[in-house]
């Protein structure tokens, strides 16, 4: 499901574009993948692009587009810090072992110090760090990710 999302993403992006900030977040609350949803949100060029998929048959929905807020920026460079200083532990994406449902895994990249990081975080169930759950009530509202989240 990353790699359809990755290249939904990639599909989206004009050619030769610098270098930008990215998260996708992956939820899966059941066993039942039609109901695992992705959500990818992008930070380049002073604007934001989120795509959202939901099941891993189900049509790739039109990316959204809007320029970035200096606080919607906050939401998103405060995520990635999180990641950067490890406050959010890194998994081992070659040696983890998928948990039961639900589940919530993030890949992310950031250009942070001039050269471009990225990691993967995994965790059970579906109460996500505070950081986490800012991008979505900030930056996925309304979305197929906001809705599977429990509100806190």
């Amino acid at each position: 499901m990353r790699t359809r999302a990755a290249l939904a993403l990639l599909l989206c992006l004009p050619p030769a574009l610098p270098a930008a900030h990215s998260l996708t977040i992956e939820i899966r609350p059941t066993d039942d993948l039609r109901n695992m949803v992705s959500c990818t949100v992008l930070l380049s060029q002073s604007e934001f692009r989120v795509i959202e998929v939901q099941g891993p048959v189900n049509p790739i929905l039109a990316p959204i587009r809007w320029p970035a807020s200096a606080a919607d920026q906050r939401v998103m460079l405060s995520a990635l810090q999180s990641f950067l200083a490890a406050d959010l532990p890194a998994t081992d994406a070659r040696t983890y072992r998928t948990p039961d449902p639900p589940f919530v895994s993030v890949t992310w990249m950031a250009d942070m110090t001039g050269g471009m990081q990225g990691g993967f975080y995994l965790q059970s169930g579906l109460d996500l760090p505070d950081v986490l759950d800012n991008v979505i009530n900030t930056l996925l509202t309304g979305g197929p990710c906001d809705h599977l989240i429990p509100a806190t």
